[in-house]
């Protein structure tokens, strides 16, 4: 009787609602850290002297991989260990890491710290989502995933506006330093209030003492539903694109149209807020409800977003105006992300209650290494490629790179490394029409593929 008494109260609504508000604190700060990366990368380019390309290592590799390798190994852990405790763990971890970025003084040490960030970051989707699986039905999740996802908005908006201010006032130095203070918030939050469920607890499936299938028997069982290959496929190539956008926005705003860091900064978190926003919540709480006239709907919605994003971020990227720059990137913005909750959603729905750390974890995986991994990296090489080709005053790396650009020549090197990102941000379009077409072929064998 006790046993349920204590599953009735882990479904009550009171407590469902304490979990959506301590995932989406621990969400939030998760994501104000990688806002900050982005906020401060201009003043750190130059003082530490480092090119497109080492950026892009910085925000994609040295994150992105390592974020990648680390999350199929604590996916494992999650599926046998206490989820709760992992998520606050990871979350200290990723905290400290990233005040000791604050402290670096070159390229190497800094991209050390960031991959400790990537380790600490990596163990909170796959429990988290498990965590959300264990507490709401299969035609709600898209919806409840879109409103944890509401993290990524809100920790960019305030990363981005807190962020800017700090490093305007008090250098970019002392981001990294402050960035701890909400960890730490969050850390004691999801101790705090957080309980750990009995797998499957909605599915009123039983606690089982039997090991969890093995790590290749869920990716065996995952591979054998086609629509999961298009659809993994789809979101990390569209990811490549929104990775490579959101990591060099803003400096693109302050080199091609001048603004200062502060107010890139501020712009830089509406646009995130109110696309990303918006991207998640019509992605989650729209294909739940499309899904009643057919669950294709889960595929066709986020190939309609893409399609639409690969003609917005180009025509944004190469106009002369800021405005129709931000009002392109703000709509496509919220386009990519409808793909984000349909695609885990969908994830989940497709495998049983023991697998559902490790699905999100393989999910979390792929859209990591090729998404966050890839993205920013070669937007960096591609970018310092085109300015090479809009230099005409010799050797771009000798003389633009490592802060040797002085006095006429540092704004010839100024107009060529802006006309370079111009360039590769708007080649971003590609990927998001790729990616348009792989949802579409998902589409075909999503209805018998939802059964795990």
């Amino acid at each position: 009787m006790r046993d349920d008494a204590d599953r009735q109260k882990l479904l009550s609504a009171s407590y469902k609602r304490v979990l959506l508000a301590t995932l989406l604190l621990a969400s939030t700060v998760n994501f104000m850290d990688r806002a900050i990366v982005t906020v401060v990368v201009e003043p750190m380019r130059v003082e530490l002297g480092f090119t497109d390309t080492q950026i892009g290592l910085l925000q994609g590799l040295a994150f992105g991989l390592i974020y990648s390798i680390a999350t199929l190994p604590i996916s494992r852990l999650a599926e046998r260990l206490n989820r709760k405790k992992i998520i606050a763990v990871s979350t200290a971890i990723f905290s400290a890491m990233s005040a000791l970025c604050g402290t670096v003084g070159n390229f190497w040490q800094m991209f050390l710290c960031r991959a400790g960030v990537g380790v600490g970051e990596a163990a909170f989707t796959p429990p988290a989502q498990a965590l959300l699986a264990d507490h709401y039905p299969a035609e709600k999740r898209a919806s409840v995933i879109a409103i944890i996802a509401l993290g990524a908005p809100i920790g960019y908006l305030l990363g981005s506006l807190v962020g800017g201010f700090i490093a305007q006032t008090w250098g970019w130095r002392m981001v990294f330093f402050l960035s701890a203070i909400p960890g730490a918030i969050a850390v004691v939050a999801v101790s705090l209030f957080l309980r750990e469920p009995p797998r499957g607890l909605v599915d009123g499936i039983r606690p089982s003492q039997e090991a969890p299938p093995s790590f290749f028997e869920v990716l065996a069982h995952l591979w054998r539903k086609k629509s999961f290959r298009y659809m993994a496929a789809g979101g990390a190539i569209g990811l490549i694109g929104s990775y490579a956008v959101s990591q060099f926005s803003l400096p693109f705003m302050m080199r091609v149209h001048g603004l200062t860091l502060a107010e890139a900064g501020a712009l830089f978190g509406v646009v995130g807020f109110l696309s990303v926003g918006a991207g998640n919540l019509l992605g989650g709480f729209g294909s739940d409800f499309l899904r009643r006239a057919s669950p294709r709907w889960y595929c066709w919605l986020p190939a309609i977003g893409m399609g639409a994003a690969s003609v917005l971020y180009v025509i944004g990227f190469l106009s002369p105006s800021f405005v129709i720059l931000m009002a392109a990137t703000m709509v496509g913005g919220m386009m990519v992300l409808l793909f984000y909750a349909p695609t885990y959603a969908v994830t989940q729905n497709m495998v049983t209650p023991r697998m559902r750390a490790t699905a999100v974890g393989v999910l979390a995986t792929v859209f990591g290494i090729v998404g966050a991994g890839l993205g920013p990296t070669l937007l960096g090489v591609v970018s310092d490629v085109f300015a090479h080709t809009a230099f005409d005053a010799g050797d771009y790396s000798a003389q633009c790179t490592s802060g040797k650009a002085v006095g006429d020549m540092s704004a010839v090197c100024a107009a060529a490394a802006a006309s370079g990102l111009r360039s590769a941000l708007a080649s971003t379009g590609v990927m998001f029409a790729i990616s348009a077409v792989l949802f579409m072929m998902a589409s075909r064998t999503i209805e018998q593929d939802m059964n795990p």
